[in-house]
C-alpha cells in the first residue's frame, strides 16, 4: 500500500481531520532497535496534533496515543476537549481495528490513547503486508477553551498521509568520532566537525568548549546537526535515536547521553547545553582530556524517514507560475492568484519580488462580499508556502492575523530568497506556491454565525507573457471630436498577446466623471485561440497624447480580465484640461487616445 492508495482511502472514507501513517519496516519497529514510532505534526480542526504507536508498553500488544502539539496550547489557561478515533487500517479489505475516545487535553495531560489497541499476533496475521502497516488518527470533534473563551466552531481540515520508512543502521556505518587536538587553544564560541554520512543524510557535530546558554561557563555543550540529504528523494524529515559521547581515553568509561529527535528543515540540530561539566572534563582521572586532546562522538541506533503527502487540501489554493524568468526580469514584479474560497470566504494571495531586495514576499488578502464597510473583523490562521516539485522539503510560514476593513491583507516578508528559489524550487521555468486557510473565527459583528464550512482545494496555472514592444501599443485617432453625439464611442478591435481588445471613451464622462471629465476604459474581447484560459491579467497605461510636446496624460493600472470585462477610469481627464489649447490634447478637433501594455499573464484553473 503506497501513498497513492492511502489518498484513495481518504477520498473513499471522506476522512477530513485525519492523518494516516504508513509504517514501512514493522519488523524493525518490533525489534530491540526501536519500540515506538511517532507521526509528523498534522492539522485537524485548526489545531496541530501528532500520534504515536508503541510496542513496549504492554507485553504482546501495540499501544497508540494522540498528542496535542499546537502553539496556542501553552501555559496553563487552556483546555481542548476532543473526540477521536485511533485505528489500524486494513490493506486487504478487511474491517479496521478502531477505538473511539473522548478526552480533555490540558497543560497536565497533553497525550491520551489506548494501551491495548491490537495484539501483536493479530497485527502480524491480518494487518502487516510486505512489512508495512497503516495506522490512523481521526479527530471527530473539538471544543476548546483559550483564556476562558470557549470556541467550538473550528473548521475541518483535509486529511493527510505520511510514509515512515524505518531503517536499521549498519553497525559499520553507525559511529563517527571527532578528534580535537589543542583543545585549550580554541578561542571561538563553537567549533564544528567535518560532515559525515549516515543513512540518507549528511551530519556534523557542533561543540561549545565553554558552554552555551545555561551551560555557559560550567559545561561543555554538544549538538548533532542534520545537513543535506544524500539524494533528492522526497523526504520531509528524518528521525534518529542516537548517543552523543565524550570518550574516556584510559578505561573506555565514556560519558554518554541517549537522545532522539526529528530533524526537519527548521529543526536541524539537537543536543545538550549541559552535556559534560567542565570540572569533570578537566579532571585527569576521567581520561576525557589527555595531552590537550579530546574525542567526541555519536552513535546512531535507529533512523527513519518521513514523507508526508497533502491530499488536495480543503481550504487551499495552489498557483503554478509558468514563466518565472519573465516574472523576475520584466516590468512586472508580482503575481496575484485568482479568487479562491476557503472556510466559506473569498481570498486571494500574491507573490512579490520587490519589497525586500533579492527576496520573494507573499501576501494573503481577504475580499469576501459578506463584509463590506468598516464593522467587521476575521481572525485567521493560514500557511503560505513554496512547494517543491522535486520531493524536497517545502518552505512554509504559518501565520495568524486579524483581517478587518483597514487591514485586508497580511504580509509575509522574505518568504524565500530568490537564490534559493532559483536553485531548488524552479523547474523548467515553473514554480508552485500555495495558500492554505487553517482556521477562521469571526470576531465582529457578533450577530453573524461564527461557523465557516470547508471548501474544496483549487489550483491554477499562471503564464506570464512577454509583450513585444512592437505590439504593445495601440493608438486611436478620433477626428471631429466635438461632433460626437452619443454617450460613448469605441475603437476597432486590436490584438495583443492571446486576446483581442478595444478602447471605449465617454467624451462627456460616465458616472462620477459625468459632466466634468473624459472617461476611458480598456475592454477585453475574445481570445485569439480556443486555449483553456479563464482570465488574462494585464498591467498597462491608458493615455491621451499631447500633440505638441509629448507631455502625455497617462495613468498606470492593472486588472484581471475575465469574459468580456472592462477596466478604466470614470474621471480619466478633466474636460477643462482636455479643452485647454496649451495642453495640446485636442488640436483641430482631433484627439489621440492610446494604451500601452507593460506585462500580461494568462490564467486557467487546473
Amino acid at each position: 500500500m503506497g501513498l497513492t492508495s492511502l489518498e484513495d482511502n481518504i477520498k473513499y472514507k471522506k476522512r477530513n481531520n485525519s492523518h494516516l501513517m504508513l509504517v514501512d519496516g514493522m519488523s524493525t519497529l518490533m525489534t530491540k532497535s526501536a519500540k515506538n514510532c511517532q507521526s509528523m505534526d498534522f492539522h485537524a480542526f485548526g489545531l496541530k496534533w501528532k500520534f504515536s504507536i508503541h510496542v513496549d508498553l504492554v507485553k504482546d500488544y501495540l499501544s497508540a496515543f494522540l498528542t496535542i502539539a499546537d502553539e496556542k496550547c501553552t501555559g496553563s489557561n487552556w483546555r481542548v476537549t476532543c473526540s477521536f478515533k485511533l485505528s489500524v487500517v486494513s490493506q486487504t479489505g478487511a474491517l479496521d481495528i478502531c477505538t473511539e475516545s473522548v478526552f480533555s487535553f490540558d497543560s497536565n495531560n497533553v497525550s491520551w490513547g489506548v494501551i491495548k489497541l491490537i495484539s501483536q499476533e493479530m497485527l502480524k496475521q491480518n494487518f502487516i503486508v510486505n512489512d508495512k502497516a497503516v495506522f490512523c488518527a481521526e479527530i471527530t470533534g473539538v471544543t476548546a477553551l483559550f483564556l476562558n473563551v470557549i470556541i467550538n466552531t473550528f473548521s475541518p481540515t483535509m486529511g493527510t498521509a505520511e510514509r515512515v520508512k524505518l531503517m536499521k543502521v549498519s553497525r559499520n556505518n553507525s559511529r563517527f568520532t571527532w578528534k580535537i587536538t589543542q583543545f585549550s587553544s580554541f578561542s571561538g564560541e563553537s567549533h564544528s566537525s567535518y560532515e559525515f554520512t549516515c543513512g540518507p543524510r549528511r551530519w556534523y557535530l557542533e561543540m561549545y568548549p565553554k558552554g552555551y546558554l545555561e551551560g555557559k561557563g560550567n559545561s561543555l555543550s554538544l549538538f548533532l546537526h542534520a545537513s543535506d540529504f544524500v539524494s533528492k528523494a522526497p523526504v520531509e524529515a528524518i528521525s534518529a535515536i542516537y548517543k552523543l559521547r565524550v570518550l574516556d581515553q584510559h578505561k573506555r568509561n565514556h560519558h554518554e547521553i541517549d537522545a532522539s529527535h526529528r530533524f526537519t528543515s527548521i529543526n536541524t540540530r539537537w543536543g545538550f547545553n549541559k552535556f559534560l561539566e567542565l570540572e569533570e572534563l578537566h579532571k585527569a582521572s576521567n581520561g576525557f582530556l589527555v595531552n590537550d586532546a579530546i574525542y567526541i562522538g555519536v552513535e546512531f541506533k535507529f533512523m527513519s524517514t518521513h514523507n508526508i503527502k497533502y491530499m488536495k487540501r480543503n481550504n487551499s489554493h495552489f498557483m503554478l507560475v509558468d514563466g518565472m524568468s519573465t516574472l523576475m526580469t520584466e516590468n512586472v514584479k508580482n503575481c496575484e492568484s485568482m479568487d479562491f474560497r476557503a472556510c466559506g470566504l473569498k481570498w486571494k494571495f500574491t507573490i512579490r519580488f520587490d519589497p525586500v531586495k533579492d527576496y520573494l514576499s507573499a501576501f494573503l488578502t481577504m475580499g469576501d462580499e459578506k463584509f463590506p464597510g468598516s464593522k467587521w473583523a476575521i481572525w485567521c490562521r493560514f500557511e503560505l508556502s513554496v512547494v517543491s516539485q522535486t520531493g524536497a522539503i517545502n518552505i512554509r510560514i504559518d501565520s495568524m492575523f486579524t483581517f478587518n476593513s483597514t487591514n485586508a491583507s497580511s504580509e509575509v516578508i522574505s518568504l524565500i530568497s530568490q537564490e534559493m528559489l532559483k536553485q531548488k524550487f524552479i523547474v523548467n521555468d515553473k514554480a508552485v506556491f500555495c495558500a492554505e486557510i487553517i482556521g477562521v473565527i469571526q470576531i465582529f459583528p457578533k450577530d453573524v454565525i461564527n461557523r465557516f464550512g470547508p471548501a474544496m482545494g483549487t489550483a491554477e496555472r499562471v503564464k506570464p507573457i512577454k509583450v513585444s514592444r512592437n505590439n504593445s501599443r495601440f493608438t486611436w485617432k478620433i477626428t471631429q471630436f466635438s461632433s460626437f453625439s452619443g454617450e460613448s464611442h469605441s475603437s476597432y478591435e486590436f490584438t495583443c498577446g492571446p486576446r483581442r481588445w478595444y478602447l471605449e471613451m465617454y467624451p462627456k464622462g460616465y458616472l462620477k466623471g459625468k459632466g466634468n471629465s473624459l472617461s476611458l476604459f480598456l475592454h477585453a474581447s475574445d481570445f485569439v485561440s480556443k486555449a483553456p484560459v479563464e482570465a488574462t491579467s494585464a498591467i498597462y497605461k491608458l493615455r491621451v497624447l499631447n500633440q505638441h510636446k509629448r507631455n502625455h496624460h497617462e495613468i498606470n493600472t492593472a486588472h484581471r480580465f475575465t469574459s468580456n470585462t472592462r477596466w478604466g477610469f470614470d474621471k480619466f481627464l478633466e474636460l477643462e484640461k482636455l479643452h485647454k489649447a496649451s495642453n495640446g490634447f485636442l488640436v483641430n478637433d482631433a484627439i489621440y487616445i492610446g494604451v500601452e501594455f507593460l506585462s500580461m499573464a494568462t490564467r486557467e484553473y487546473l
